[in-house]
């Protein structure tokens, strides 16, 4: 097969342990799942015991995994020494080229060092879970190829067939020049189908459309299925390009079927990002689901149509199902489609609640992370990270409920990046649907603003209800202050609040912003008075972890954002059963992860999150 190769050429540090410590790299298949180690097979695939040949995969303690592999061999004048290397790993590729190096004497252990010298290198490829390649070549003479497989094979794993060597089915484009293994999706395509995991899916510059349009109601919906661990590859917009920036959606009433794991997510990322190791968002379009709830802005049966202007959507079933999302990542999209118009990470075009969306990570998007537009769709375990704008934004009538939220707003964002943006209709406040968002166990940090940078935390507007419950809010004592931590406008919320105090009701919320932590700019309705007068709220420090050296979310041994086990969010009170209904689990706490939880408890550990290193995040 081919091999999608990234040179690596590491700096040598030491043995500890017997793990040499090198630079990073980057790889498709590697995830906890896999077994832990390989010995060489023989032609047949049997296992060859005694050959002085290894390859394992070494958990890290902050998260993350080592390859490392050793042969034992003979130097020029005949004495025995170990050639060792190794490579850290992350989503991307399946193959990557190591340099090799020797350790002193003729054992290795954890007192072993390293030789400075570059003695060869090796090629590695991942051709499935149970089986990998490794063609090595010394400088000084020896080359070859050992055939390695598990010492214990993995039943559970999804990449049971060899990467790449699949040829590109027939409803494809054809294959990819840019990347081996990997077909590109044509532009549109309306039969039941299913993206495999054995390639990466290329989405072209005019993007990618799934089904037929359906209308608000009938029809017979197409299914696309994506198996785990699927990669699937935004091709990058040229600069001045009228192009609509290589996006991914699902027409109305059609469903997408796209079910990942905790280290076998489907991950959506750009070509650049993959060839070159790229963090810039809004290299790509971003993911596009239209549904068939109810807007409150236009009509489904003629004039709702997405920024994208190709996607009808809409209807007046708040109940309709576009399929299930779980352990998803979107990262570096949100490309630009016209000066009023940019691509969420995930924009939710009246979706029903009947569709299943749990563990949601969008990453560094060019405008919102994640956009509800009217219907009511509902999700669990959602995560943004610097966002260039808004993390949760709603409008046209949207009524999603969500527990289990993490905004984190870096210093990178450079619009007027707020955690929540609601919003009803512009100029029409009292439109129905209402927009009216039920959140609970959210958490919002703030770090440095740069160009506009983090706004409010919590921004509602435009005749926008919303129940709010069991959240922090917090910003790092040493960063710019945003301008506010929560703000409230207009006079149609304020009118629908003062008429029912169920309108709009924040609870058991820890509120610890730096800067202003109210707006107070309308008489009617003071911020301060409706969060001072709500149940369980406090101003107190929430006592998070923060962003230590090394920490990060998804961490199996650091996350940033769990609150110690004495913080105020501990025990602050549960949420209100007639206002947040049987979808929300009824907790004690505040934030999306209990106080003082164990690595065990934490929901965001796994290769779902596990992003780039990015010294911005």
């Amino acid at each position: 097969m081919q091999a999608f190769n990234r040179r690596l050429t590491s700096a040598i540090l030491c043995v500890v342990a017997g793990l040499l410590m090198t630079g990073a790299s980057q790889a498709l298949t590697v995830t906890k799942a896999l077994p832990q180690a390989y010995i060489p097979a023989d032609a047949s695939g049997n296992p060859i015991f005694g050959t002085g040949a290894t390859l394992s995969i070494l958990e890290l303690p902050a998260g993350g995994r080592q390859f490392f592999f050793a042969f034992y061999a003979n130097d020029d004048s005949g004495n025995p020494t170990w050639v060792v290397a190794n490579t850290g790993t992350t989503t991307g590729f399946n193959a990557y080229t190591v340099d090799l190096f020797t350790t002193t004497g003729s054992t290795f252990n954890p007192t072993s060092t390293v030789g400075a010298a570059v003695v060869g290198s090796a090629d590695i490829v991942f051709k499935s879970c149970n089986a990998i390649d490794v063609t090595y070549s010394l400088t000084a003479g020896g080359s070859g190829t050992i055939n390695f497989v598990a010492l214990t094979a993995e039943p559970t794993c999804p990449w049971t067939t060899e990467f790449g060597a699949a040829s590109c089915p027939a409803f494809s484009a054809g294959a990819d020049p840019d990347i081996p293994g990997a077909c590109i999706l044509p532009a549109t395509l309306n039969t039941d189908t299913t993206l495999t995991n054995d390639l990466h899916w290329v989405i072209g510059l005019s993007g990618f459309r799934f089904g037929d349009d359906l209308g608000p109601s009938g029809g017979t919906p197409a299914t696309l299925t994506i198996e785990p661990g699927t990669v699937i590859v935004g091709e990058n917009l040229p600069a001045g390009s009228q192009d609509l920036g290589a996006f991914f959606s699902i027409s109305r009433g059609n469903k997408i079927v796209a079910v990942g794991g905790p280290e076998t997510p489907i991950v959506f990322t750009s070509k650049d990002h993959l060839l070159t190791g790229n963090l810039e968002a809004g290299q790509w379009g971003g993911v596009v689901i239209a549904g068939r709830g109810a807007p409150n802005d236009c009509d489904p049966t003629t004039s709702c149509l997405d920024e994208i202007q190709l996607n009808e959507y809409g209807g007046s079933d708040n109940d309709d199902s576009s399929g299930e999302l779980r352990y998803v990542r979107i990262e570096y999209a949100g490309t630009q489609i016209s000066s009023l118009s940019e691509l969420n990470g995930l924009s939710l075009y009246t979706v029903g609640n009947g569709t299943v969306m749990e563990y949601i990570h969008v990453h560094r998007n060019g405008d919102d992370g994640i956009e509800w537009f009217g219907g009511a769709g509902n999700m669990k375990y959602a995560i943004v990270t610097a966002a260039d704008d808004d993390s949760f934004d709603m409008t046209q009538g949207a009524q999603p409920k969500l527990q289990y939220g993490i905004a984190h707003m870096s210093e990178a964002a450079v619009k007027d990046a707020r955690g929540f943006e609601w919003d009803g209709q512009e100029g029409n406040e009292g439109a129905e649907p209402r927009t009216r968002a039920r959140f609970a166990n959210v958490t919002i940090y703030y770090e440095a603003g740069v160009g506009e940078g983090p706004q409010q935390a919590l921004r509602i507007r435009r005749g926008a209800l919303f129940n709010i419950t069991n959240s922090v809010v917090a910003s790092a004592a040493d960063d710019l202050a945003p301008s506010d931590c929560l703000r409230i406008d207009g006079p149609q919320i304020n009118q629908d609040v003062i008429a029912d105090a169920n309108n709009g009701t924040i609870t058991n919320t820890v509120l610890a912003c730096q800067g202003n932590l109210f707006d107070d700019n309308e008489s009617d309705l003071l911020e301060s008075t409706l969060f001072n007068g709500g149940a369980g709220n406090t101003t107190d420090d929430p006592m998070l972890m923060f962003f230590a050296a090394g920490a990060r979310i998804g961490s199996t041994s650091n996350n940033p954002l769990i609150p110690a086990a004495n913080s105020p969010a501990a025990n602050i009170g549960q949420a209100s059963p007639a206002l947040f209904d049987d979808f929300f689990d009824k907790v004690n706490w505040a934030g999306a992860i209990r106080p003082g939880a164990s690595p065990e408890e934490d929901w965001t550990a796994g290769e779902w999150t596990n992003v780039d290193p990015d010294e911005n995040l």
